[in-house]
C-alpha cells in the first residue's frame, strides 16, 4: 500500500454529475472545480466538488468525507449524519453565493469508491438525502472521476490563526492544525493562497470549528477591506458540528507578509477583524464578530 505522506501532491481534476430533487432552483449538479485531500489527523479523505455559477449567481457544492482505508476497490460506506462515525461516511449539498451559504446535511445515503492512492485516482458513485432546518433534498445518480491530491502545505503548530469571536459564537479561536495552499480559480474568486485553519476538541465538550482564508494572487502587503463580492481577500467561518457557515462581509485584514505564491516559501502574517450573517433553514439570522484576529504561518 502506498504511503500517501510520501506522494507529491498537485491540483486535481475530474467530472462530477448528479441530479438535484427538492430544490427549486436547481435540477442538475456538474462539477467544475474539484478538492480531494487526506485529512491526516482525522484519518479522513476530504472530498469538494464545486458547481459553476447559475443565471442567479448562485453555486453548489458537494461534500463528502470518507474513512482512509487505503486503496480500495468498490467498497460501499453508509452515509450518516455523524461526521465522523467510524467506518461510515458524511455528506452534504450546499447551495450558496458568494455571501450566503447553506449546508444540507446527508441524513441517509450511501457512497462507492474505488481509490488508488500512488495513482491518485478516485471514482465514486453517491445518492443521499440531505436536510437543512425543514428543507429537504435529493441527490442521485451522483458520479466523480478525480485525479491528483490537492496540494497543501500543513502546519501542526498551535495557534497559527486566533482571534476573538463574539454573538452567535463566543470563544477564543485558537487553531490546532492549519493548512496552506495555492488555489486555482474557482466559483467567484480568483487563483488565490488558502490559510484553512482548524480547531478542534473531543472533550470536555465537543468542537469543530473552520476558518478559511483566501488572498488572491499578486497582492502585496497592505490593508484590504471585506464585502459580499471581493476578489481579493475573503474569509469564511465555519461551526461545523452545527452545519453553520459564516462568511466575511465587513471588516479588514492588514498582510504583513506573504508567502511566495508558487513554492508557498516565506511568513504568511497579518492581522483581521470581520462581521458576518448566516441565515439558517427557519428563516432566523445568526450574527458573528471576530476582533483580534491575527495569522502566523512560519
Amino acid at each position: 500500500m502506498s504511503n500517501v505522506s510520501e506522494i507529491k501532491p498537485r491540483e486535481t481534476s475530474g467530472t462530477a454529475s448528479a441530479v438535484v430533487g427538492d430544490d427549486v432552483d436547481f435540477h442538475d449538479f456538474k462539477g467544475k472545480t474539484f478538492i480531494l485531500r487526506l485529512n491526516e489527523k482525522a484519518n479522513r479523505w476530504e472530498i469538494l466538488i464545486y458547481s459553476p455559477y447559475n443565471q442567479y449567481n448562485q453555486y453548489q457544492v458537494i461534500s463528502l468525507r470518507l474513512p482512509n482505508d487505503g486503496n480500495v476497490e468498490q467498497k460501499t460506506y453508509e452515509i450518516v449524519k455523524e461526521f465522523d462515525a467510524p467506518g461510515k461516511a458524511y455528506a452534504a449539498w450546499v447551495k450558496a453565493t458568494d455571501s450566503t451559504y447553506r449546508p444540507y446535511t446527508a441524513v441517509s445515503g450511501s457512497v462507492t469508491v474505488t481509490l488508488n492512492i500512488s495513482q491518485q485516482t478516485a471514482e465514486l458513485t453517491f445518492n443521499f438525502k440531505g436536510e437543512s432546518g425543514t428543507k429537504r433534498v435529493t441527490i442521485k445518480d451522483g458520479e466523480a472521476t478525480l485525479k491528483g491530491f490537492t496540494e497543501g502545505k500543513k502546519n501542526h503548530v498551535p495557534g497559527a490563526v486566533t482571534c476573538d469571536l463574539s454573538e452567535a459564537v463566543t470563544a477564543h479561536y485558537v487553531s490546532t492544525v492549519t493548512e496552506l495552499a495555492k488555489k486555482s480559480e474557482q466559483v467567484g474568486f480568483p487563483a488565490h493562497l488558502q490559510v484553512w485553519s482548524q480547531q478542534f476538541a473531543s472533550k470536555p465538550e465537543p468542537l469543530d470549528y473552520r476558518l478559511v482564508i483566501n488572498v488572491a494572487n499578486g497582492l502585496l502587503p497592505g490593508t484590504y477591506s471585506f464585502s459580499p463580492d471581493s476578489k481579493q481577500v475573503r474569509i469564511t467561518f465555519f461551526n461545523t458540528r452545527q452545519n453553520i457557515a459564516w462568511v466575511s462581509e465587513r471588516g479588514s485584514i492588514t498582510l504583513k507578509s506573504l508567502p511566495d505564491p508558487e513554492t508557498l516559501k516565506g511568513d504568511f502574517s497579518g492581522e483581521f477583524n470581520f462581521k458576518a450573517t448566516a441565515t439558517l433553514g427557519d428563516g432566523s439570522v445568526l450574527r458573528l464578530e471576530a476582533n483580534q484576529g491575527k495569522i502566523d504561518i512560519k
